[in-house]
């Protein structure tokens, strides 16, 4: 039987994330993989079309109503592929009893405000010029550490190295 894995979008949701079918079709051999659009599960209402506003939506309620959603939807122990703001809501949703074995976190820059950690296995990737990524202090409080991407932004996991690599990753944990 397959492993589940769940993956969840940034802010953006599916409908811009051509990146996701390279994700697909390399891990869905190995997992059953189940897609979250963040959006959908943030209730990001239809006329918040601006990186600003929709930031400020999952801010202010967005991303514990996808945390809600979600951990009421999965009940079975899963392995969480999360990017961005995905990270951040899978990261909680650990945290509020969604069984997680796994959680591999891209670019999931919230992360740093972050006080507690979840008990699962955590991997997290961050481009080496993010500027929002978590500080050394934070690693150390949460007794984690990250791979860097030399180089790299945020958007780093729309990247085909970066998917190659993360892809490997995942089919050999």
């Amino acid at each position: 039987m397959k492993k589940r894995l769940l993956i969840l979008s940034d802010l953006w949701g599916f409908t811009q994330a051509k990146y996701l079918e390279i994700y697909l079709q390399q891990l869905e051999s190995t997992f059953e993989v189940q897609p979250y659009d963040c959006c959908l599960l943030a209730e990001l209402p239809q006329d918040q079309k601006t990186q600003e506003e929709r930031h400020q939506h999952f801010v202010t309620r967005g991303i514990q109503q996808a945390v809600d959603t979600l951990i009421n939807a999965e009940r079975e122990r899963v392995y969480v592929l999360a990017f961005s703001v995905g990270g951040t809501i899978a990261w909680r949703a650990a945290l509020a009893g969604m069984p997680v074995d796994q959680l591999f976190a891209i670019s999931a820059t919230r992360l740093r405000y972050e006080e507690h950690r979840p008990n699962s296995k955590v991997r997290l990737w961050y481009g080496e010029l993010d500027p929002y990524q978590p500080k050394t202090e934070w690693y150390e409080k949460m007794q984690l550490s990250a791979d860097q991407w030399p180089a790299q932004g945020h958007d780093i996991y729309k990247h085909p190295t970066v998917i190659e690599t993360i892809c490997q990753q995942l089919l050999i944990s």
